[in-house]
């Protein structure tokens, strides 16, 4: 082999390797990019929680809108305290 042929070789060699590398790049998520798609899915998680509470909490205060018995009382009392804990880690993963 002569020279010539060596280089060329050695030209398209490196150029395999380094589309190989941007490839492999582009074909799979960066560690930053799950964390924000990780961190994104969370916020939605806990926010469909919340909604949950305050929609059970809701409908409990409307089926007795007065004088509540002490199990609902305490449900409601427990849920109130459940979405305030909710409301502050929402907060604090922001």
């Amino acid at each position: 082999m002569t020279n010539v042929q060596k280089i060329i070789g050695l030209v398209l060699g490196l150029a395999a390797l380094i589309g190989l590398c941007f490839q492999l790049d582009r074909t799979y998520a960066k560690a930053e990019e799950l964390v924000k798609v990780a961190k994104r899915l969370d916020q939605k998680i806990m926010a469909d929680k919340a909604f949950n509470i305050r929609e059970r909490i809701y409908q409990l205060e409307r089926m007795y809108p007065k004088n509540p018995p002490v199990q609902v009382q305490n449900e409601i009392r427990y849920l109130k305290q459940e979405l305030r804990e909710l409301d502050e880690k929402m907060r604090r993963t922001q």
